[in-house]
């Protein structure tokens, strides 16, 4: 088995551009708009949803933009990344809430919040 896509909220049309391209250096294949009546049929949203899929090495991020404030629980995407201090200092100049988490003999865990968490 092979995942095709992940696919992920997001609450505004900047964050593929700031975050994904900028930061973590996915390209765009394709933006569209996602028709009222299918984001319907899928999310069981009756508005017109914004779409973006973007590709790094093997992975898709397929991002729609639903503005209105949603319950996230535990949605996350993680990722290892060789040249994490230098996206976590990127993050951190774009504004973005970067929480580090101490751990005993392992490296630290870091958090980079978007836009639907930060007040």
């Amino acid at each position: 088995m092979n995942i095709k896509h992940i696919a992920l909220n997001i609450s505004r049309d900047d964050e593929p551009i700031k975050f994904y391209k900028e930061i973590l250096g996915f390209e765009m294949v394709k933006h569209f708009k996602l028709p009222a009546e299918l984001s319907n049929t899928f999310f069981d949203v009756n508005k017109i949803l914004p779409e973006y899929l973007y590709k790094r090495d093997e992975i898709f991020l397929e991002m729609f933009v639903y503005p209105d404030k949603i319950n996230l629980g535990a949605a996350h995407l993680c990722l290892e990344l060789t040249d994490r201090e230098v996206i976590i200092e990127k993050c951190i100049i774009c504004g973005y809430k970067v929480k580090r988490v101490s751990r005993v003999n392992k490296p630290d865990l870091v958090f980079i919040y978007d836009y639907i968490i930060l007040p």
